[in-house]
């Protein structure tokens, strides 16, 4: 004797019940493995000793225009904080007002960025801000940041607040425009907190278009043969940069 309708919905719904979750653990699985890889990364520097090779989870490729009040990404234990600078913050071109290679200079009002991180750590140098670097937090005060290579063009700057990812050899050339983003946010070398700082989508392309124009920029900064690293990766949940953030630490 057959079942009746009623039956075979019910065999016909757990069937696909069934169907959905074989599938959803066979993706989990295949993710989990993708992940795995992610923890090959070569040594950054001889002279920096690498304690823990971070194993990092892609960060998408996405514009910066969402804010959430999760901005906050914790990755090994090392939690990254992720700011969108405001558009008022640059020049007509993209970059950022006040460019220097110190956060205060005499008669110039610092950006939010520089406030931001001369709060966290009142010693700070500063970096020099129209190309996308990173601090090194090395004790004889001489070299003080150090470029991207082929970085994301959206992206500002990275502060880390421990550690230390080279040298700090100011007649050591070689270090320049040397490691990527990726290398670079991966051997967080002992830093507890790596702040990122963003452009929003609309000065992303405003900064791009004034790279990708001037040919010495292009030279140095841009990869002709894969354009891919100079896209946007800020991630979408990214926080908008205000004073009361600063207030706030």
């Amino acid at each position: 004797m057959f079942p009746d309708s009623k039956n075979k919905n019910f065999y016909f719904l757990n069937s696909i019940l069934l169907l959905i979750i074989a599938i959803m653990t066979a993706y989990n699985f295949l993710y989990l493995q993708e992940i795995d890889k992610n923890k090959d990364i070569k040594v950054i520097n001889e002279v920096t000793e690498i304690k823990e090779i971070e194993k990092k989870i892609p960060i998408p490729c996405l514009k910066c225009n969402a804010n959430t009040n999760t901005h906050i990404q914790e990755i090994n234990g090392v939690k990254h904080h992720h700011y969108i600078v405001p558009d008022s913050e640059f020049k007509e071109n993209g970059f950022l007002k006040n460019n220097c290679d110190s956060v205060f200079q005499r008669d110039l009002k610092p950006t939010l960025m520089h406030s931001f991180i001369k709060k966290l750590n009142p010693n700070y140098r500063g970096w020099i801000c129209w190309t996308p670097s990173f601090n090194e937090n090395n004790n004889n005060k001489l070299k003080i940041m150090t470029e991207i290579k082929h970085p994301p063009l959206d992206l500002v700057g990275i502060y880390f607040d421990k550690g230390t990812r080279f040298s700090g050899d100011d007649g050591n050339n070689d270090d320049w425009d040397k490691y990527t983003f990726d290398e670079v946010v991966k051997a967080t070398n002992g830093a507890e907190n790596v702040y990122y700082f963003w452009r929003t989508s609309n000065m992303f392309e405003t900064y791009k278009n004034e790279m990708y124009t001037n040919k010495s920029w292009c030279s140095i900064k841009i990869d002709s043969n894969n354009p891919k690293p100079n896209k946007p990766h800020c991630p979408p949940f990214a926080k908008v940069l205000t004073q009361e953030d600063i207030d706030n630490l």
